[in-house]
């Protein structure tokens, strides 16, 4: 691997595989991404969805996971509302203290529908790719 797409999944905090991260659409984070894009997949995703990685897989330093006492100290009502100040830009998940800035996933249920080798417009899975919150909901 190249020592500068190295450095970007370091800085995108993407150090192993089936590890997910959310950031905000910014165009150092974009380019960060697409200098990476022949090794991760990346999209857009709703507060639904940044919701359910809270819930099922966030977890704080220690390997403890997000409960209520945690986000109602951080001043959030609970994981929707946290979801939501995310999704809108207002929140970055990287400054909040205690919280691990990477999801740890399982692969997905079901396999791979297309190829991990490849970009999305290839036919494959890896850079920009509209279809990824469906294959992420199925590996939370």
């Amino acid at each position: 691997m190249y020592h500068d797409v190295a450095a970007s999944l370091e800085r995108l905090g993407l150090l192993r595989r089936y590890a997910a991260t959310i950031v905000p659409s910014t165009d150092d984070y974009i380019g960060l991404l697409r200098k990476a894009a022949a090794f991760v997949a990346w999209s857009e995703v709703d507060q639904g969805v940044i919701a359910s990685i809270l819930k099922a897989r966030g977890e704080l330093q220690g390997a403890r996971r997000i409960d209520a006492d945690w986000l109602k100290a951080r001043g959030f009502k609970d994981f929707d509302d946290l979801a939501a100040k995310v999704a809108d830009g207002s929140v970055d998940l990287r400054h909040l203290e205690g919280l691990k800035p990477f999801f740890r996933l399982h692969p997905p249920l079901k396999g791979f529908k297309r190829s991990t080798i490849k970009h999305y417009r290839a036919g494959g899975m890896l850079a920009e790719n509209p279809e990824l919150p469906k294959l992420v909901e199925r590996m939370i």
